[in-house]
């Protein structure tokens, strides 16, 4: 069978797979992909620092709860940075076509989208899907998933890369 067809229809079990999963009623915990979504669960708040040109102190709460049958994360958070106050919509979940975990930002006129491969170290690596290879973040959370810490960098030529945020974010109680 051609490349081609052979993804297309791996692409077409997945979803069949989701769709039956879905039919049948399953909750996210029955399927192992969705399971690492939980490290988001819950209330957040983030201190960090925006180190763009005009940059300084960021501070955000956030919400975050399951939605989507149990399939994704959906986060409400607000932010107060050197340009402003800032509501954001947030969602995080898996792509079972691609294979890799997505999530998606909204905040205004631009959405901010990033993949990354795997979820199972306490460091995630999630990498730009619109600035693919110049934009990257690395969140490293502790191992009982009860904060993270957040580094995104920047690069022209992705081999010199410079620090553009950096943040903590703890699970409120």
């Amino acid at each position: 069978m051609p490349p081609l067809c052979v993804a297309r229809t791996a692409s077409i079990a997945a979803t069949l797979m989701l769709a039956t999963a879905i039919a049948a009623g399953a909750q996210s915990a029955d399927v192992p992909e969705v399971k690492p979504l939980e490290r988001y669960l819950g209330a957040w708040t983030y201190e960090g620092a925006d180190r763009t040109p005009g940059g300084g102190p960021v501070r955000c709460t956030s919400v975050r709860q399951w939605t989507g049958a149990g399939y994704f994360v959906e986060s409400r958070r607000h932010c107060t940075t050197p340009r402003g106050e800032l509501d954001q919509l947030e969602v995080y979940g898996y792509d079972f076509t691609e294979r890799v975990y997505r999530y998606w930002g909204f905040n205004g006129r631009f959405v901010s989208q990033y993949s990354t491969p795997t979820m199972t170290d306490p460091a995630v690596n999630w990498s730009s899907v619109a600035f693919r290879g110049r934009v990257r973040c690395t969140e490293t959370f502790d191992p009982g998933f009860a904060s993270s810490r957040t580094s995104c960098e920047t690069s022209m030529d992705g081999t010199a890369w410079v620090v553009i945020s950096e943040g903590h974010s703890t699970r409120r109680p």
